[in-house]
């Protein structure tokens, strides 16, 4: 399940993930704003193993293949990364062309040309984004994006195969905020003399890499994901101790997001402890 990693998505996120319906719409009805396309790259190309399968097509079929941003035409923010593929021989010339040359959502042009067509999600799933698309979405590297596979069909044959990207964090009930923790490498310090006056100690040092990254958001009751059971109780022992000491009346739900090793000296079990406890404090504004 996504959201055992991820946290509970918003309600709206959950249908725009599983929505057979227009997109664009959905999109514009969310943000309140119409919905502009930015094609970032269009060409014919043939069509490799599993997109011809995923189209019922010859591997080798000439397709077009679409890279656009759907964005929030009044914020200029992106809200879709999004990839399609369709074959070129069952494009009509007027489809074709607007679909090749003009900056028009899928969904728009589906009605404009009068197209009778339904959608068929394949695939729904979690994935790493690589560089470019986090520079593109302006996210750090630890951000997970929430990815959909569907096609349209037409005819009972595919007429496209589209893979939509969006951040997990994208759309979100309540504010989030991420709390970052160092890692900590002890060093013991054991004077060898053997006199009286031997001195014993310890020096910390706090390393930037690898790093403790939680995300957290207010939430009725105290709920932790991701990470293995030793991480999720630890962090779920400091936020409730937090939350008691200063007698909040909400909760929180917090994210694992990345880790150090743990049993390697650096401090993980410490750094979780410490970084859930800022969390709720930075949630609920005490200082």
């Amino acid at each position: 399940m996504i959201e055992e990693v991820t946290g509970p998505l918003p309600a709206f996120q959950t249908v725009l993930l599983l929505t057979d319906g227009s997109v664009t719409t959905l999109l514009e009805a969310i943000s309140g704003a119409e919905v502009c396309v930015k094609t970032i790259a269009q060409n014919v190309v043939p069509a490799g193993g599993p997109v011809a399968a995923l189209l019922d097509i010859r591997q080798g079929d000439p397709v077009n293949h679409r890279i656009v941003e759907l964005i929030n035409c009044t914020t200029g923010k992106i809200l879709i990364y999004a990839v399609s593929h369709t074959p070129l021989e069952r494009l009509e010339p007027g489809f074709r062309d607007d679909l090749m040359r003009a900056d028009i959502p899928i969904g728009k042009i589906l009605k404009k040309h009068r197209i009778e067509s339904r959608r068929e999600i394949s695939d729904i799933r979690l994935v790493s984004p690589d560089p470019d698309l986090r520079h593109r979405f302006d996210t750090g590297p630890e951000t997970r994006f929430l990815s959909r596979t569907y096609r349209i069909i037409r005819n009972d044959l595919p007429f496209m195969a589209i893979e939509e990207l969006f951040p997990v964090a994208l759309c979100t009930r309540e504010p989030r905020i991420r709390v970052r923790a160092p890692s900590r490498l002890h060093l013991g310090l054991i004077d060898l003399h053997g006199g009286l006056g031997r001195v014993d100690g310890g020096i910390g040092i706090a390393l930037d890499i690898p790093d403790t990254v939680l995300e957290a958001e207010r939430s009725p009751e105290c709920r932790v994901y991701g990470g293995n059971e030793g991480q999720t109780e630890r962090v779920r022992t400091a936020a409730e101790a937090v939350l008691s000491r200063f007698a909040i009346p909400g909760s929180v739900a917090i994210t694992i997001i990345r880790t150090p090793p743990q049993h390697a000296g650096l401090g993980a079990g410490t750094a979780l402890s410490l970084a859930a406890g800022k969390a709720v404090c930075e949630l609920y504004g005490i200082t």
